[in-house]
């Protein structure tokens, strides 16, 4: 889970009541009262199912999501990016990132560097989302 916006969260993967791992991305949106209401519709699911995943600011209301493992505990390796810009928001996969020691960082605007201990690999905001 990270925050979106203020009073807004996006839910990335985990696991289900069932113990299932799973691919949802729920928005969240937190009203003044202080009560939790997910959005509708709900974004389209990830390409891939994980939990433990990270994600990373691209630019506003879009992010790049990576890591966690899935159902049989190995490491996920591809990369999504998520744009929750508009309802009921969309998602991308963007290739693997490297097996180990990935690091993702903001480079400049827009713009994340992955690196593993074997590759790097640049990440850069699609045309128009500045």
């Amino acid at each position: 889970m990270f925050a979106n916006a203020a009073g807004d969260l996006l839910v990335v993967g985990g696991r289900s009541q069932a113990g299932v791992v799973v691919s949802d991305v729920a928005r969240v949106v937190v009203q003044a009262s202080g009560t939790a209401v997910r959005a509708v519709p709900a974004p389209e699911p990830l390409f891939a199912a994980r939990q433990g995943g990270a994600a990373a600011w691209v630019a506003d209301g879009v992010y790049l999501v990576y890591g966690g493992t899935n159902a049989g505990g190995a490491a996920v390796r591809r990369a999504e990016l998520v744009d929750v810009r508009g309802l009921p928001g969309v998602v991308a996969p963007t290739g693997e990132l490297p097996a180990t020691a990935t690091l993702v960082v903001p480079v400049d605007d827009h713009a994340l560097v992955a690196l593993g201990a074997s590759a790097m690999f640049r990440y850069a905001a699609p045309r128009g989302f500045e």
